[in-house]
């Protein structure tokens, strides 16, 4: 995002893609180091680039 972390994005984050949110989601799932995540279709509003690179890095945890 064009100002990182201080980037508004609106109440319940309305200013956001789909994908966008999928993104900030996951992060967040990373940053807190949960033992345990359940998903369905993580990846299912992203491209294939991204998809791709997500799924590569969950597969790491």
């Amino acid at each position: 995002m064009s100002n990182g972390y201080e980037t508004e994005i609106g109440e319940n984050g309305w200013t956001l893609s789909e994908g966008e949110c999928q993104r900030i989601s996951i992060a967040r799932v990373l940053l807190k180091d949960v033992p345990i995540m359940l998903s369905n279709e993580v990846t299912a509003f992203l491209d294939v680039e991204n998809e791709t690179k997500i799924q590569s890095a969950l597969s790491k945890f």
